[in-house]
């Protein structure tokens, strides 16, 4: 999107007793190209719309075609794209644009309860669920501003960055210091809390769309890797060419 996106609203629960449809941008199978569970086989649910307009945003999320989806058509298609013989706990990756943006306890909690699924929540961490409290969901967080919601720190399984060898770093924690909304100065990304073990810490080199500007932020997140213990990532999706 490199920040061109509209600015999506927070949707707030229905009322009990009234189906929830969520705006859906794609399902697919591929590998989690990302954080604790690389490498793995996982289903993906991206959904549309965001609040936040990155400037380094390189993924298409957003369609004012995007149908609206019911749970039970999402779950169906899980369950299809993942296929039979595979083992029933499959790992179903939500993610978007910013994916608690809409009301996801329900999705959730029927993924979870009807197929044992290890459910992981990729977001910016603005915005708190009350899913982020079962036992089958890891809440990857990946800080975009100088603020994550508390309870959604405190729920983390994982932090991630988007490292830019032409931004500051904090000196003794490594954090970004950067603007990554249009207009904004440059302020420390939300650090992590303390919780969290430093492998579970990950730093991604910012795909820019230039290899030699790619290659400096490779180099820059390896050394902030090596320098405070944590986890260097590559997107292991783009290298197999896979979504």
């Amino acid at each position: 999107m490199r920040g061109t996106n509209p600015i999506a609203k927070f949707i707030s629960a229905p009322p009990i007793g009234e189906p929830v449809a969520y705006q859906v941008h794609e399902i697919f199978l591929t590998l989690q190209g990302e954080g604790p569970r690389s490498g793995q086989r996982a289903v993906f649910i991206r959904l549309s719309g965001c609040h936040l307009k990155c400037s380094f945003c390189d993924t298409h999320w957003d369609d004012v075609k995007d149908p609206l989806m019911s749970i039970v058509d999402i779950v169906s298609e899980v369950s299809r794209l993942w296929g039979h013989g595979i083992g029933r706990s499959p790992l179903v990756v939500l993610t978007g644009g910013e994916p608690t943006r809409q009301p996801i306890d329900s999705l959730v909690s029927i993924l979870i309860n009807q197929y044992n699924a290890t459910v992981q929540i990729e977001t910016a961490g603005t915005f708190y669920r009350d899913c982020m409290l079962l036992g089958n969901v890891e809440t990857i967080v990946s800080p975009k501003t100088p603020h994550v919601d508390p309870r959604v720190a405190q729920q983390a399984h994982a932090y991630k960055y988007i490292i830019s060898a032409g931004d500051e770093f904090c000196p003794h924690t490594g954090v970004p210091i950067t603007a990554t909304q249009a207009g904004a100065r440059p302020a420390r990304l939300a650090t992590p809390p303390l919780h969290l073990p430093r492998q579970r810490i990950y730093l991604s080199p910012c795909d820019s769309g230039n290899a030699k500007l790619n290659e400096k932020n490779l180099q820059c997140a390896a050394a902030l890797a090596i320098k405070h213990g944590y986890t260097l990532m590559v997107q292991l999706h783009k290298l197999a060419m896979l979504p």
